[in-house]
């Protein structure tokens, strides 16, 4: 066992002990937890936490395999038990010993998770991070640390219910109150303004057990019902008083803010300088911040917007509340989504960051920047991604680094990830979108009818079931001298993916179709057909290209020159 895994260890068992007097301070660690696979996760457990008086702070301690950056990057994301990225680790030298990083947690927070008794934290590493590279092993802990109250009379508002991602109109405003004393509450009154305006308290009459107890410490009241109207802000403010009919001993912990609470969208949206949204930003701020209840149309005024534009999982987004970015014209020349300040922690116009049921249709997307050039980027599981006739643009720099890749994703799983119909023109790769591993796969990931002009590789495809890769015109740049071209290249590319009637030119050399270690099924064999592909060059030249396990793979009615 490693020193500071047996520090940690026994820090949690000195630190565990009886907590009774009126501002103690709470300061546990949590035994550490090691991966037991690549990618894994682990849980860092706090049990039987006392009532919060204030904010606290969560250091986060790793070691083991964390040292790769970029798209070899080593490292954990420590997440809330809600779900919530908090931090990361920072890059350390491999099997180099521990180090740290430390969180904030404000008060509501730690109300929130410690309302069950029990807060606990999830350590995820990144798919590169291995679990028996180093001796000691790839391991996280935690130490958790704030003052808490132990009195006898003590309730709080924990939690705001409702409304949630909700649409305009009439909705039930709910809370939750809890009893953080060691006192039973049998009554108590719920105060609450809305826009800063008093509103009729609202009396609990019932049982709050204390936490631990064998009743429920928690109950739900409706405070009232109000009317919210599309596009309009409003602040809810809620606490609780007299328990038992006395003064609340720690009135730090009574009250819950919900500031510019507004109904989610749905609907059609327009962006520009007299639209609903001034810039993408601002639209893509509201999605991320209230969710949609209803398919979501922006249409965006011509012009160039020059933006980076990053989207999250957007709440209430589904196959049927899609959220679609279009030209209001229907022409993608008359909309330009561009920039040139991407960096190595910002590469991209779009950032689509466990984004799901996002369409991009009728627009033009460049990045300019000659060492950070993608458009769009891909990343922390995204499904049902559609970009349907827009002109994507790469810088024109002969280069193979994966930073230059004009569509990009990497180490997530991506499903349902369509490219139709599109000008890709420029950068090093194309489409280059390589899943997890041949355990973790991404499926059904479509790229049909482009114009594909790229310097390095047209398409790069790994870790992907049922690809289709259909009608392209794929070609290496006019003003290449790159001899080891690849038009389309997968790489564990397996169970019916198809590769049929697709236009390869790699004039200078040196693979039209590169297919390794994929491998179809007896139902579901893998398909090569129908592709017309060109090799030229003086140096190799092959123009379709099978190597490594390969099962269950037709090939047939290809045209190849050489």
């Amino acid at each position: 066992m490693n020193a500071w895994l047996q520090r940690a260890i026994v820090a949690a068992v000195l630190l565990v002990g009886s907590f009774t007097a009126f501002g103690q301070q709470y300061d546990v660690t949590a035994p550490a937890r090691c991966i037991a696979a690549a990618g894994d996760t682990v849980m860092l457990h706090f049990n039987g936490v006392p009532s919060p008086a204030s904010g606290g702070t969560v250091t986060f301690y790793f070691e083991g395999d964390l040292d790769g950056t970029g798209s070899n990057l080593e490292a954990f994301d420590f997440y809330s038990e809600n779900g919530g990225l908090l931090t990361s680790s920072i890059s350390i030298g491999q099997c180099s010993g521990f180090d740290s990083v430390t969180y904030t947690i404000p008060l509501d927070s730690l109300i929130t998770w410690g309302s069950d008794g029990t807060i606990f934290f999830i350590a995820d590493a990144t798919p590169a991070v291995g679990p028996t590279v180093c001796t000691q092993g790839t391991c996280a802990s935690a130490r958790l640390q704030y003052t808490f109250v132990t009195v006898p009379n003590d309730i709080r508002v924990s939690s705001f219910d409702a409304p949630k991602n909700f649409c305009a109109g009439n909705e039930d405003i709910i809370v939750t109150i809890s009893n953080a004393g060691t006192n039973q509450v049998t009554s108590a009154q719920v105060n609450w303004t809305f826009d800063g305006v008093a509103q009729t308290a609202v009396p609990f009459n019932g049982l709050l057990d204390t936490i631990g107890g064998t009743g429920s410490s928690t109950a739900q009241i409706t405070l009232g019902n109000r009317n919210f109207s599309s596009g309009a802000s409003h602040d809810i403010v809620a606490w609780t008083s007299q328990p038992n009919g006395t003064a609340d001993a720690n009135p730090l912990n009574d009250t819950l803010s919900v500031l510019g609470l507004r109904p989610a969208l749905a609907g059609t949206f327009t962006i520009g300088t007299t639209g609903d949204f001034a810039d993408l930003t601002s639209a893509v701020a509201a999605l991320n911040a209230f969710g949609v209840c209803g398919p979501v149309t922006f249409n965006i005024a011509s012009g160039t917007y020059t933006e980076q534009v990053a989207l999250g999982a957007v709440t209430g987004a589904s196959t049927t509340n899609t959220i679609t970015f279009q030209s209001a014209t229907g022409n993608a020349g008359d909309v330009t989504i561009s920039s040139n300040a991407a960096t190595s922690t910002s590469n991209y116009i779009f950032l689509l960051n466990g984004s799901a049921h996002i369409r991009f249709t009728n627009l033009t997307v460049e990045n300019s920047n000659t060492s950070f050039g993608t458009c769009f980027r891909l990343e922390g599981n995204c499904n049902d991604i559609e970009i349907d006739n827009c002109v994507i643009n790469g810088p024109s720099r002969g280069s193979t680094t994966s930073n230059l890749s004009t569509i990009f994703g990497t180490g997530s799983v991506m499903n349902s990830i369509i490219i139709q119909d599109c000008d890709i023109i420029g950068g090093s790769y194309g489409v280059y979108l390589r899943g997890v591993s041949s355990g973790t796969r991404s499926t059904n990931c479509v790229i049909r009818d482009n114009r594909i002009e790229s310097y390095y590789r047209g398409v790069s495809l790994y870790y992907h079931d049922a690809i289709e890769v259909h009608g392209n015109s794929i070609i290496s740049n006019t003003f290449s001298t790159y001899n080891f071209y690849r038009g389309v290249e997968c790489s564990s590319c397996d169970n019916g993916s198809t590769i049929t009637a697709n236009q390869v030119n790699a004039e200078t050399g040196s693979y039209g179709i590169y297919l390794t270690s994929s491998t179809g099924t007896a139902i579901a064999p893998n398909l090569i057909a129908n592709n017309f592909v060109h090799v030229g060059g003086t140096s190799t030249a092959y123009g379709i290209y099978l190597s490594s396990t390969l099962e269950f793979i037709d090939v047939y009615y290809n045209s190849v020159n050489i």
